[in-house]
Parts: structure tokens; sequence; C-alpha cells
């Protein structure tokens, strides 16, 4: 009888320290497991890389983006057919040329609305005089590249004189003997319902608002592009665009 109660003890003695032991063991694990046993990594933040190009844009159409229905519905099919786009480089490089306050406009035309048929525009292009003639094709090459969809076909190249001018909420383009663009914003982002507005600017934009267009004129110089002028319509986009 005693060899049963000492063989009961010294097992319940065994499994007591088997127990211990496996407590230590698993304390030990979790603590070599747990986040504070490792070495915290930093994670290295790389900051979203800047646009090569940022600037000023301005487009003005032969007819109007913001408009009531009947107008639009009128419009679509007989006007759109023209409109000068002009961008200014605040800032940035191109084909390892700096841009910096160059300016160039577009006088695209086609057969239809230019907004409902994309194929068979034609396009005049001046370019900055002020550029280099290293400045130049890579202004040229940029905007060919990025926005051949609106230009298509573009038939000649000019260095002008090109003005591109702001003074608060007002726009204004030249080439001096072919296309000036007097532009205004209007006073505040809530003067154009969204649901009146139908086209979307042919450039992507940042800040894109709807403007009033004072004046729109193109004196033609070249074959297949015919002189052309719009008076007070809500025919303009104005905004910041980046590449």
């Amino acid at each position: 009888m005693k060899k049963l109660v000492y063989g009961a003890a010294a097992f319940a003695l065994i499994a007591a320290l088997g127990s211990a032991s496996a407590c230590d063991h698993a304390a030990k694990t979790t603590s070599a497991s747990s986040p504070a046993a490792h070495t915290t990594l930093a994670v290295q933040r790389i900051p979203a890389a800047a646009p090569a190009l940022t600037g000023d844009y301005v487009e003005s159409r032969s007819l109007s983006v913001f408009a009531g229905a009947c107008h639009y519905g009128g419009e679509a099919v007989t006007a759109g057919q023209e409109a000068i786009l002009a961008w200014r480089v605040k800032d940035g490089s191109w084909d390892g040329q700096k841009l910096n306050g160059l300016a160039a406009v577009a006088v695209v035309n086609g057969s239809d609305n230019l907004a409902m048929d994309p194929n068979g525009h034609r396009t005049l292009l001046y370019v900055d005089g002020a550029a280099s003639a290293a400045q130049r094709d890579a202004l040229v090459k940029l905007l060919s590249a990025r926005y051949r969809a609106v230009l298509g076909d573009i038939r000649t190249v000019s260095a002008a004189p090109v003005q591109f001018e702001t003074n608060g909420k007002s726009y204004r383009v030249r080439v001096p003997g072919a296309v000036y663009v007097a532009a205004d914003k209007f006073p505040c982002d809530k003067c154009v319902m969204p649901n009146q507005v139908w086209y979307s600017p042919f450039v992507p934009l940042k800040g894109a608002q709807v403007a009033r267009a004072l004046r729109t004129e193109f004196k033609a110089s070249a074959p297949q592009f015919a002189t052309w002028s719009h008076d007070e319509a809500n025919s303009a986009y104005i905004g910041e665009f980046t590449l």
C-alpha cells in the first residue's frame, strides 16, 4: 500500500515539473516571437514623382461648352469644327530641354464638330519665338506625342511671338496677325451648373473651369484653314496641365 502511495506521489511530482517546464518554454517562445522581441525595420517612404511639366492652359471653341440643352443640340451638328488651344509652361523640362516660360498655340480644325469626330483633325502650331531651336523641337515633340488625338495632322510649325497673359480671372492669348483669345473665369465655381456642361476639355486638366470667351478669332494664312471668330460665348476652358 505504501508503495502505491509513494508511486502516485512521484508521478504527481514528475507531472508538475513537466508542466512547469512546458509553461516556461511557452513563455520564452511567446516572448521571442512577440513584436517587442524583434528590431522594428523603418519603412522607406518613396515620395510621389513630381510631374515633368506644369503650366497654364486655355482652350476656346467655335461653340458653347456650357449652355442650355436646346442651344447645345443646335450647335452640336452645325458648329464646333474649330478650336484654339494654348499652353504656357510654368516649370519643367522635356527631351533634355528646360521649357520654363515658353508658350505654344494650336489652331485645330476638322470637317465636323471636333468632339464628335475624332478623325481628320488638322493643326497649325505656333511655338514661342523666344525658344531656341532645341527648345522648340522639344516642345513640338511633347505636344505632338501627348496630344496627337486632338491635334491630328500637324500641317505647319511656326516660330512666333506667342503672348500668354494672365491677370486674376482674365486670360489673354495672342499670336500677332493670326490668333486672339480673351477669356475670363466665372466669379465662382457654382456659377456653372454641371448638368449644362456638354463637353470635356481636349486636354486633361487639373482644376478645369468653364470660362466665358469674350473674343476668339483666327486669321487664316494656310490652305484648308478658314478665318473664323466667335464672340461672347461660354466656349472656353481654363486650367493647369501636368505631364
